[in-house]
């Protein structure tokens, strides 16, 4: 792993050389209007582009557990150390507790550990299209997880935990969206559940009636429930939170070729030292992958692992150090919609997303040498929140050669935190609604951090400013990062400091003050010594107010290209007149259907609808 430059002072080297990237086609997102048979079309699969289990003839030397075989008994009886060959599907009823060293892994294309059950038989209603379930396992009280991170939970339909899955065949697994009454079970009509709304994550519409016991379902084309399998994510009834694979504590685990999913609460609760290969980690309602650690002499690592469709995120890993992820994507996490509210549980009055989306990094510390988090190749994509948000306490990452598209929040969010290598990374398509409308976001903001590179990295068509640094008078938990100098929780006078922004390249066809530092508040930006160079903008008009920056008043002072250049920014960059990368604008209501860089494995599919809103 090549080291991070020494960020006690500024720099201008390049580390990774920049490369143009190739070109595949951009994943589809559907809008509130399709209709249910486009969205089904869509999402064969939204999230599958290659990476993640699934693969056949995985050697494996072990005990070998059969698709009968007790699976839970098997491995909670087994020994440190232990490998385990897990053939097929695999329902549990229990948590499964691993033990150090042991490794797991799947032989075969469907290998996989659920937390459902098959539910039928399914009868017709008088509404076309609409089926009801009213067996054993609709006899049960609504699972709820009422506030996260502290907050309450925003809507209502983020609460419930008891999902719905359905599949064809044995490699098209789908999640089905809840709505809050049987009228809108039926396709036909308008969806009118507060934080609810069509996706290509999501396939049908159910409603659960806990007061009357009864399931209602419909699936996109009219499709009868009983031609397909139908899965209810069931609770464990245990204290370990409904979690599928519990190992918090325990080390060197290696886990491969496994689908993990339809769990009410945790996928994987993991411990130190860990190694995903070949993973794949959906339909989980809570979190994904919690609890992940490194440290200095025992990195754990994420490689070739898909982790989508999980309902609040992707990873729950904090307070930790060496973790390293490759090759790997995150996508369409926070699909339940979870928003921090400013009232009580289910009022609708929403804040930010809190700890939902993807990853939300926090207190996480590496070296120069040795990154708390080293990224390489990762996609972000299609997240209800930010595609990857390092956020207090965290020092000393690097994220190189990774796509953050799609995401309903910022490509990138970087918080109260220091020295990062951000090289040769694309950003676009960020900042659009996909579950809420009206949203808010943009490609990279920098906000009260100090010492990160960001640098060779292609910006464009997102729904805000393409690159902001961002100075808050007041903002709190400054006191978690040592690096700021913070004399108080709320102090930042220290912060937003020596960050350079290098030979990038930015499109932005529509937003004025796009680049630049946001806010007046501390001063202009080489008086902190921040420095944009060398960049090269591509814009509507080389006239305009693109550009911002502070003066010595405190004030926020939107600038031309000839104004920012005197202002000693970017002496060796360029503007160019011409805004559309790919020879396509961005729209105004939704993410641009531009070329992202080619993935290692597979391609999203072509966009049926390129016309905007």
């Amino acid at each position: 792993m090549a080291p991070l430059p020494n960020f006690s002072h500024s720099t201008t080297g390049v580390l990774f050389p920049f490369h143009a990237p190739l070109h595949g086609r951009f994943a589809a997102r559907c809008c509130n209007r399709c209709l249910a048979v486009l969205i089904f079309t869509l999402t064969v699969w939204a999230s599958a582009f290659g990476t993640g289990a699934g693969k056949s003839g995985v050697p494996c030397q072990g005990t070998v557990i059969t698709r009968s075989d007790d699976i839970v008994s098997i491995i909670n009886d087994g020994q440190q150390g232990q490998t385990f060959c897990i053939e097929g599907e695999h329902r549990i009823t229990a948590t499964i507790h691993l033990k150090d060293g042991q490794t797991l892994i799947g032989t075969t294309t469907n290998s996989r550990i659920s937390g459902a059950v098959a539910i039928s038989p399914w009868q017709a209603t008088s509404t076309q299209g609409v089926y009801y379930y009213d067996g054993s396992y609709a006899d049960t009280q609504p699972h709820q997880l009422e506030q996260f991170g502290g907050d309450n939970v925003c809507y209502w339909v983020s609460t419930y935990l008891d999902d719905i899955f359905f599949r064809t065949n044995s490699g098209n697994d789908q999640r089905v969206m809840r709505v809050l009454s049987e009228k809108e079970v039926d396709p036909t009509q308008k969806i009118t559940t507060p934080g609810q709304a069509v996706t290509a994550a999501e396939a049908g519409r159910f409603f659960f009636d806990y007061t009357n016991h009864r399931i209602y379902l419909s699936l996109p084309g009219d499709q009868d429930p009983n031609t397909a399998t139908i899965d209810l994510a069931v609770s464990l009834n245990n204290p370990n939170g409904d979690t599928l694979l519990e190992g918090g504590g325990q080390n060197n685990v290696t886990l491969q070729n496994l689908f993990i999913e339809k769990s009410m609460n945790y996928g994987i609760w993991a411990g130190t030292g860990w190694t995903l290969k070949d993973m794949t980690i959906r339909f989980i309602h809570n979190i994904g992958l919690y609890g992940l650690r490194g440290a200095a002499n025992q990195p754990s690592t994420i490689d070739d692992t898909l982790l989508t469709n999980n309902g609040r995120k992707a990873i729950g890993a904090g307070f930790t150090t060496n973790i390293q992820m490759t090759n790997s994507e995150m996508s369409w996490n926070n699909i339940a919609n979870f928003r921090k509210s400013s009232g009580a549980v289910g009022s609708d009055h929403c804040g930010g997303y809190g700890d939902a989306g993807a990853w939300h990094l926090f207190d996480m510390v590496g070296t120069r040498s040795q990154p708390a988090l080293a990224a390489n190749n990762l996609w972000s994509h299609d997240n209800i929140g930010h595609g990857l948000w390092a956020d207090g306490g965290t020092q000393y990452l690097q994220i190189t050669n990774s796509t953050f598209s799609g995401n309903e929040s910022y490509g990138y969010d970087h918080e109260i935190s220091c020295q990062i290598l951000f090289s040769n990374n694309t950003v676009y398509g960020n900042g659009f609604p996909i579950k809420n409308p009206g949203g808010w976001g943009a490609g990279v903001i920098v906000s009260d951090s100090n010492y990160g590179t960001f640098q060779s990295n292609l910006i464009y068509g997102n729904n805000g400013y393409g690159f902001h640094l961002q100075l808050q008078k007041d903002h709190t938990d400054m006191l978690s990062n040592p690096c700021l100098g913070a004399k108080s929780d709320s102090d930042t006078s220290n912060s937003l400091k020596r960050n350079q922004v290098l030979s990038n390249t930015m499109y932005s066809c529509s937003v004025h003050a796009s680049i630049g530092k946001v806010w007046g508040t501390y001063g202009p930006l080489n008086s902190r010594g921040n420095q944009y160079q060398s960049n090269q903008y591509h814009l509507s008009d080389s006239t305009s107010n693109w550009f911002t920056d502070g003066n010595d008043k405190d004030q926020y002072v939107p600038q031309n290209w000839t104004t920012w250049q005197q202002g000693n920014h970017d002496s060796q960059g360029s503007l160019t007149v011409g805004c559309e990368y790919g020879h396509r604008r961005e729209g105004p209501h939704r993410p641009p259907h531009f070329p992202p860089p080619i993935r290692p494995r597979g391609h999203a599919p072509a966009d049926p609808d390129p016309d905007p809103l």
